[in-house]
């Protein structure tokens, strides 16, 4: 998702090139209910989608401007490809920016470079399997490593929760924030992440479906942080009705801080019974 927050602007689509501009609504709280001109937020994005029978490139930009010294622009580029019985989806980003000045202090470079890669194949009528990739810089420099553009993020992206609730986890554990899957720390740590896993996407009957994934995930740069640990995730869907499903997601990880000799687990489950109307 390239531009997702409430806000005032506008999107423009003809064929495969689509631009978009948007003023962030929420410009003040507290004392200052109702006054505007206090964040002065806007993104302004456009992206050219090529697109064939087997395959789809779409290289995206966007630049966002807060206040009048606070920018980050952010470069992608994400495609998908049918390779015979392989399918291939991924993504590389690049961001670069200035925090806001501290008074007359400069503000603090901006820096992201990451990816994202994923391979599945249907070994049978009811077995998928594949692999993820996830890479990320870690920013040694006094640089902030950025991961997303700063607005409000909705849509969910979470790998390491792979299942039927992947966006729904809370933060709970700053190893795994469920919308910021590449610092292995959490937000704030500049360490990067290098992750692996491994899914299985599994139908046991026509009513039941289940899905399944291991990964394991270290810093990239662990002069800055020596973090590791590995994520199990379980989930499975069961239609009650023609309209109603039962699911389950089960998520536990296990990590270990190796600057302080410290371990963490974390166990977490969700339910939720769905109707569709």
């Amino acid at each position: 998702t390239m531009l997702d927050t409430v806000g005032a602007g506008f999107i423009i689509r003809r064929g495969p090139v689509s631009v978009f501009h948007v003023k962030q609504m929420d410009e003040s709280t507290g004392v200052n209910l109702g006054r505007t001109g206090l964040d002065e937020t806007s993104v302004t994005a456009a992206q050219y989608a090529f697109k064939n029978d087997s395959m789809s490139i779409t290289p995206q930009i966007s630049y966002l401007q807060a206040g009048s010294d606070e920018t980050l622009l952010g470069l992608a580029v994400n495609a998908a490809a049918k390779l015979g019985a392989i399918n291939l989806k991924g993504e590389l980003d690049y961001f670069s920016g200035e925090m806001a000045k501290v008074g007359t202090v400069k503000g603090a470079d901006r820096k992201g470079l990451q990816l994202y890669l994923d391979a599945s194949t249907a070994v049978s009528d009811t077995v998928t399997v594949g692999g993820i990739v996830l890479y990320a810089k870690g920013q040694d420099g006094g640089d902030d490593q950025v991961t997303y553009m700063d607005m409000p993020v909705f849509a969910g992206f979470s790998p390491l929760t792979y299942g039927k609730h992947s966006a729904d986890f809370p933060n709970a554990y700053e190893y795994l924030g469920a919308l910021d899957p590449f610092e292995a720390g959490g937000a704030g740590t500049n360490a990067g992440m290098i992750g692996l896993s491994g899914y299985a996407n599994v139908t046991l009957s026509d009513d039941l479906k289940s899905q399944f994934a291991a990964a394991y995930i270290q810093s990239e740069d662990d002069a800055v942080a020596d973090l590791s640990g590995f994520v199990l995730n379980a989930s499975c869907t069961y239609a009650l009705l023609k309209n109603t499903s039962l699911n389950a997601h089960v998520n536990f990880g296990s990590f270990e801080d190796n600057d302080t000799n410290t371990d963490l687990d974390v166990l977490a489950a969700i339910t939720s019974l769905v109707v569709k109307f």
